[in-house]
């Protein structure tokens, strides 16, 4: 049976929508310790686990976090760190694998490698970490299947498979056709083992109904939608914002549009002189779209950082950003339709105004209260949506406040308690699952 709660649209409303003050945003409400242990695992720099694991450490006796580098990400941090009583105690490196050249010929066999080498971290991990877990909570089915031999090998008590995403299946066969048709079986796997399930979108339960055959009354769930740690929020000063700059935060993939914002970058030049661009992230296309920025005759508007890894180094960037961009292309298997991005949220929480591509339930808010646009995939929509925050410092300012106050609704004491709530009154309150 499912448990309803509350999407992020009725979490606004029924809050009166955004919060008058900043300090607001800090109200975190008490917190009570409880003798249990929590293992939780996931890919590090995703924006999900860290802010699991900020919510989790004053919360539970014991939280074990296992930090996955991702398998794009070549250097990322990961990591296996234990608290006891909110206090990190010990923490060692784990070793990472990634795919370098994700169009390889040899890609799937590296990404093989890449998913192999997940189960050997978390399981020698698990291990190292000693007694036995209360919950283990697995960030993605990769995280949770191993959870589920962790549980049946009697490593940890009950699981939670945190759902963050749905893939649909592309219309042609190939490499990539197999990958989603595995994810689909590992999907059905964790939801058939899991004692519960986050959905970081409710949405995903129509995609797995639709494409992986399992009706949502045949499982427990609840809505987690992506959020951040309320230390996140800022709200820089006018005078430190790049009045003229067009920031993107993101991997750069393929789907996520950029190409969009390089072909309409003369233009732009046109309409303002001073514009600027800047790209923080890495991944498989950033060459195509540094060779868009070469062709376009404006490479000198563009700067690329690539992979930032000190978080508030990133978040200074951003937070400067005086538009941010998720122009996501509207292909029909972007799995961008069932998921919740954080991209937008993280604009938000920075008090940046965004444009992004119609989808997800993030795009409507964002129209709804004026923090932003949602646009069609079109180079004229792009432009002109720029254009309307960007033309007018008035208006600009206006977006501004708009988006901080709706971007102090995604902290992470607003929209995990009632996930975590559930864990509480339903795995650790003797109600039974099966």
């Amino acid at each position: 049976m499912k448990s309803p709660t509350g999407t992020l649209q009725q979490l606004t409303a029924e809050s009166g929508g955004a919060s008058n003050s900043f300090s607001d945003a800090y109200r975190i409400p008490s917190v009570q310790r409880v003798g249990r242990s929590v293992l939780l695992s996931g890919q590090v720099l995703t924006s999900r686990t860290e802010t699991i694991e900020d919510y989790l450490r004053p919360r539970v006796a014991r939280l074990g976090v296992i930090g996955l580098g991702g398998a794009f990400q070549q250097g990322a941090p990961a990591r296996c760190t234990e608290y006891v009583r909110g206090q990190k105690v010990r923490e060692w490196k784990c070793r990472g694998l990634w795919v370098r050249n994700r169009r390889s010929l040899l890609a799937p066999l590296k990404l093989s490698l890449v998913f192999a080498n997940y189960a050997r971290q978390i399981i020698r991990c698990t291990y190292r970490l000693g007694e036995r877990f209360d919950l283990f909570i697995g960030v993605s089915c990769f995280s949770s299947v191993v959870g589920v031999w962790l549980k049946k090998l009697g490593r940890v008590r009950r699981l939670v498979y945190y759902s963050i995403d749905y893939y649909i299946p592309p219309r042609r066969l190939g490499w990539n056709w197999f990958m989603v048709r595995a994810f689909h079986w590992a999907d059905r796997y964790c939801v058939r083992h899991a004692d519960l399930v986050w959905h970081i979108t409710n949405r995903i339960a129509e995609g797995r109904r639709k494409y992986g055959g399992v009706p949502p009354d045949r499982y427990r769930f609840v809505e987690a939608p992506l959020s951040y740690r309320a230390s996140l929020l800022r709200f820089p000063p006018v005078n430190e914002v790049e009045r003229w700059t067009v920031g993107f935060v993101g991997t750069l993939s393929e789907n996520q549009g950029v190409q969009l914002l390089m072909e309409i970058l003369p233009r732009l030049v046109e309409r303002f002189p001073a514009i600027k661009i800047r790209i923080v992230g890495q991944g498989p296309y950033a060459d195509e779209i540094k060779r868009m920025a070469q062709a376009s005759g404006h490479a000198d508007r563009c700067v690329f950082h690539g992979f930032i890894r000190d978080e508030e180094e990133m978040l200074n960037i951003v937070s400067r950003f005086a538009v941010g961009v998720a122009p996501w292309t509207p292909d029909e298997d972007n799995n961008i339709i069932y998921a919740d991005p954080g991209k937008p949220k993280l604009y938000l929480c920075l008090g940046v105004p965004c444009v992004v591509t119609r989808g997800p339930d993030v795009a409507t808010l964002i129209e709804q209260t004026g923090a932003g646009h949602a646009i069609t995939y079109t180079p004229q929509a792009l432009e002109e949506a720029l254009a309307s925050i960007l033309e007018d410092e008035r208006r600009w300012k206006i977006y501004r406040e708009k988006a901080y106050g709706l971007g102090q609704q995604f902290t992470t004491e607003t929209a995990l308690q009632p996930a975590w709530t559930m864990v509480e009154e339903v795995l650790w309150g003797g109600d039974s699952l099966r």
